[in-house]
């Protein structure tokens, strides 16, 4: 079983959320990013976890707040990865969704450690 590729670029435009500067040699690497974006934001991510709260305001981003660890989140991404490559075989489509998901994960992670302190707490210095 194979991912229908036409209809996965179709799901959204990267060019509309990261600019029309998308160097050709990144266009593959931006429309998976590119669907990972549009997952959390738009879709069962939203509604299931975010609660249609922004970004800043989701589950996954206030724990990080709390706890001032991105363990969680990077055990989630794990998590999603090994789910990926059972479900791979019998469900390409989901097995996609959970690599995404576990982009998202990691997003949270990669912005506390990049210090993004309104969103996560955290200055990115070293504890």
């Amino acid at each position: 079983m194979s991912i229908d590729q036409g209809r996965l670029r179709a799901l959204i435009n990267p060019a509309e959320i990261f600019g029309e500067n998308i160097s050709p040699d990144y266009r593959h690497f931006v429309s998976v990013l590119a669907d990972a974006y549009k997952q959390t934001a738009t879709g069962k991510g939203r509604e299931r976890h975010g609660r249609a709260l922004p970004w800043r305001d989701q589950p996954m981003m206030t724990e990080l707040r709390q706890m001032q660890t991105p363990a969680g989140q990077l055990f989630q991404a794990r998590k999603k990865l090994l789910e990926s490559m059972k479900l791979f075989e019998v469900d390409p489509k989901r097995a996609y969704a959970e690599v995404l998901g576990a982009i998202v994960y990691a997003a949270a992670a990669a912005q506390f450690y990049r210090g993004d302190e309104e969103a996560t707490g955290s200055t990115g210095e070293a504890r």
